[in-house]
């Protein structure tokens, strides 16, 4: 089942953190995605059936003239879905941490490369490039990442942009429960309102379609700055 949710596009273009520096939000309004920014692992750890199916989403980046953002890194899902964007023709934005950390290689075919001066800070700059955001199977930093974009859509609105989340052979199955509970218990709204949830390629291909058809809906040039 696909929860068609997490679709509105009005945009706030500006937000600040506590040095009241403005971040802008370089979302296209043109009518259509054309960036999405993809958080996954970095690890080697996905199946076969995993691995067929971010190669249909890499091809369908590419088909559809649109460019990844993601962390830069060579390994893993990460690395698995850049390397067939890249060979398929794609554009590929990577955005780095901080080279004092150095905990991921580096992606070396990127299209772009943009380091950024902090871990917060290039959560920002990735949700900053996205008229979408995908997550795929990761970890504790994919659901930082995950989460960060929860609390800026949602909690504060300081933008809306669709989100999904890939839950291929039910990987998030125990986070959707917990986040039920949360909802049962009157801490957060309903997870259906926030994102949507999708188990296939074709649950993808249905989303990015109402995605971009509703960005085309509600565009709004004078928000833009």
């Amino acid at each position: 089942m696909i929860l068609q949710s997490g679709i509105g596009m009005m945009q706030v273009m500006t937000a600040c953190d506590g040095n009241d520096k403005k971040m802008k939000f370089d979302n296209n309004r043109s009518g259509s995605i054309r960036r999405i920014t993809v958080f996954c692992s970095s690890r080697d750890c996905y199946s076969e059936e995993m691995a067929r199916l971010i190669r249909k989403i890499a091809h369908y980046l590419t088909d559809n003239g649109i460019d990844l953002v993601y962390g830069g890194a060579k390994s893993g899902i990460m690395g698995l879905l850049t390397d067939n964007v890249l060979e398929s023709g794609g554009s590929v934005t990577g955005v780095l941490p901080p080279k004092k950390t150095n905990f991921e290689k580096v992606h070396t075919g990127l299209t772009k490369s943009i380091t950024a001066g902090s871990l917060s800070e290039r959560k920002e700059m990735m949700i900053a490039k996205a008229d979408a955001v995908l997550v795929l199977p990761g970890g504790i930093g994919t659901m930082d990442e995950f989460f960060e974009v929860l609390v800026m859509v949602n909690s504060f609105q300081l933008i809306t942009i669709p989100v999904a989340v890939l839950n291929c052979q039910g990987f998030y199955d125990h986070i959707f429960s917990w986040m039920d509970q949360c909802t049962e218990k009157n801490m957060m709204a309903p997870a259906s309102e926030m994102f949507a949830i999708l188990k296939t390629f074709d649950d993808f291909c249905r989303w990015m379609g109402a995605a971009s058809e509703t960005l085309n809906l509600n565009s709004s040039p004078d928000l833009l700055i």
